[in-house]
């Protein structure tokens, strides 16, 4: 256990040692002056605003075709490039039904007579055994 912990305190020796160098003195002048511009003009976005981000069509009929437009502005300081957009609006619709279409009943299909229904057949049994899967054992 002496050795690992003089093995630790000689490591960190090294390792405090070959820092005595002043990092102040490697940054270079001309990436000051860049990263002072970048800073100063990194306020100059370009930011998209919507006139409306959700839009409410109300009560429409079943195959109605409706559309609305959906109108943004820049109010940033930069241009606006818009592309692969991928902006969220919300539409909201109630769907009126046709009062005039037929309701549909669901179809209930009934066995023929003297047929069974799926329900009414027995279990089929099928081989576990190797070599016999897929073999209907009836």
């Amino acid at each position: 256990m002496k050795k690992i912990m003089l093995g630790v305190c000689a490591l960190s020796l090294v390792a405090f040692t070959s820092c005595k160098e002043d990092a102040t003195a490697k940054i270079k002048s001309e990436n000051v002056a860049e990263a002072a511009e970048r800073d100063a003009s990194s306020g100059n976005f370009a930011t998209i605003s919507f006139e409306e981000a959700e839009h409410d069509f109300g009560t429409i009929k079943n195959g109605t075709p409706v559309e609305t437009i959906f109108k943004y502005k820049n109010t940033g300081s930069s241009p606006l490039v818009v592309s692969n957009i991928q902006e969220t609006v919300r539409i909201k619709a109630t769907i009126e039904g046709d009062p005039n279409a037929q309701q549909q009943q669901p179809m209930v299909q009934q066995p023929a007579a003297g047929a069974q229904s799926i329900m009414q057949q027995p279990a089929r049994k099928y081989s576990t055994q190797p070599g016999h899967e897929g073999h209907n054992h009836d």
